[in-house]
């Protein structure tokens, strides 16, 4: 399905949904990959920090994949690793059975893989803004990310936090007053800037933090050799992504083993035995 260019000044190439899932193996595997995890087969990625935490093991199945790439893939993950399975809904469904065989479950919501050609404009708002800067910056943005995941902190800061401060990832942070209440991650790869978490408790949703935060970081970060932006996004986050120009270019059933239902609650996803 073409992504087609809704940027009105200059002409772009549209990209299909093969495209923007390469973009998403890249990014995820920058982002949160351990040294030796980045590992790519025919319809398939996985990127693995082999932390024993399900958000930051990211893998995927593209819309090409099939019988033999979801084998493939869950050889890599055997049957004990806790990992997210973003797959195309277009995918056969024996790529899906080869991960339900080794312990995983597939989310009952769609989750959308989007995709914008449009740098945003700054939202505004009653926050401060800003790219951390300092260590106590990243301590920060870790917390947040850390209470929203229900991940150990430690898992965090040796995994995504290790890219911020190795220059692969930059961290930003809305304030409201005195008070953080917003964090977002972005890396980047070739013109591709990814939207790899976003993280606001659930005290201060609905105030329009994270349409500050997001729009300024992203407006900042997208300079003349950015062309686009990607994200995985949640059934919670689709409208904020939707409102700041980011289209749906795939739907994924995500496959996921070891995910904690507080985090399951949160990003609008039910268990899959739980009534709809």
């Amino acid at each position: 399905m073409p992504l087609s260019c809704d940027q009105s000044t200059t002409a772009r190439t549209p990209l299909d949904t093969m495209d923007v899932w390469a973009d998403v193996a890249a990014l995820t595997g920058r982002f949160y990959a351990a040294a030796q995890g980045h590992l790519v087969g025919e319809g398939w990625f996985a990127s693995l920090s082999s932390l024993p935490t399900t958000e930051l093991n990211v893998c995927g199945l593209d819309s090409s994949a099939d019988g033999r790439s979801g084998a493939e893939l869950a050889a890599v993950l055997g049957t004990e690793l806790p990992a997210l399975v973003f797959t195309s809904k277009a995918v056969s469904p024996s790529a899906r059975d080869a991960l339900m065989d080794v312990g995983f479950d597939v989310t009952p919501v769609l989750e959308p893989v989007m995709c914008s050609r449009t740098r945003p404009r700054p939202s505004g708002g009653p926050f401060e803004v800003r790219r951390c800067s300092t260590a106590d910056d990243l301590d920060t943005a870790l917390d947040l990310t850390a209470a929203a995941h229900q991940v150990p902190r430690h898992f965090l800061s040796s995994s995504i936090g290790e890219a911020a401060t190795a220059g692969r990832a930059s961290v930003w942070l809305a304030h409201q007053g005195d008070q953080p209440v917003s964090t977002v991650w972005l890396t980047r790869v070739g013109a591709c800037l990814g939207v790899m978490e976003m993280m606001t408790p659930a005290e201060y949703q609905g105030r329009g933090a994270g349409r500050a935060l997001l729009s300024h970081a992203l407006h900042t970060e997208w300079g003349e050799s950015v062309d686009r932006s990607v994200l995985l996004g949640t059934p919670a986050g689709r409208r904020l992504y939707e409102s700041l120009g980011f289209v749906a270019v795939d739907e994924s059933l995500t496959c996921a083993r070891g995910l904690d239902d507080a985090v399951r609650d949160a990003i609008g996803q039910s268990r899959p035995s739980d009534p709809s």
